[in-house]
């Protein structure tokens, strides 16, 4: 494994035309299915590269890695797999985001309904596949914003604090790609309690500017 990983790590973006070949990229994509964590991470990245060099031949074995992914999140039974699997799906996510977007409206409409997992990590890790799916789609995802609102809000006010950050990064997704801002204020009261809540009873750096970035986004309602 450690082998491995040192080839992918040493594959800089020098060699990116080279390795956008069709019978390399094959190879890449076995990557994926490494018995080591860190070893799939790398390979994602290395895909996510290549995707803009060769998207025609990645995109068929792309499609295959996402419903591999999916698959993996619905019959797994291994706490383990499953917190793997969904980290994987966001990175795959982030690093190809314009070769799927045609697929972010269908996975975010199966993620939705993973979401109440009883592993807190998995949920987190799902929130935040929700958050980039939100932003591949863009427009197309304003049909699901009241349901992931009400997912997100759900989380904001979970006591676990993996749940609750992972609930406000996706929020600020949500709104910034969508352009729903201002109007989540008024359709939602508690919202600026449970973010005001989390600004005053967490000490956590990131989290507080992650809270203040939130509040930026969503803008300000006129007094008048």
């Amino acid at each position: 494994p450690d082998i491995r990983y040192t080839v992918l790590s040493s594959l800089d973006e020098k060699l990116d035309k080279h390795l956008s070949q069709a019978e390399n990229v094959r190879s890449i994509f076995i990557a994926i299915n490494d018995e080591v964590f860190r070893n799939r991470v790398a390979a994602i990245g290395l895909i996510g590269r290549l995707a803009l060099h060769n998207p025609a031949y990645v995109m068929a074995s792309l499609r295959k890695a996402l419903i591999q992914l999916i698959a993996e999140l619905e019959y797994s039974t291994v706490n383990r797999a499953r917190e793997e699997c969904t980290k994987l799906l966001s990175l795959l996510i982030h690093a190809t985001q314009r070769l799927i977007k045609s697929y972010a409206l269908p996975m975010l409409k199966v993620l939705l309904k993973k979401v109440d997992d009883p592993n807190p990590i998995v949920t987190a890790n799902i929130l935040d596949c929700l958050g980039e799916l939100a932003f591949v789609g863009a427009d197309e995802v304003l049909p699901l914003v009241p349901e992931l609102m009400l997912v997100i809000l759900k989380r904001l006010t979970d006591p676990v604090p993996v749940k609750r950050d992972a609930a406000l990064r996706t929020l600020g997704q949500v709104c910034s790609s969508t352009g729903y801002v201002i109007q989540p204020l008024i359709d939602h009261p508690e919202l600026i309690t449970s973010l005001g809540r989390i600004l005053k009873t967490d000490t956590t750096p990131v989290v507080r500017r992650e809270v203040v970035r939130v509040l930026g986004i969503l803008g300000a309602i006129d007094p008048y």
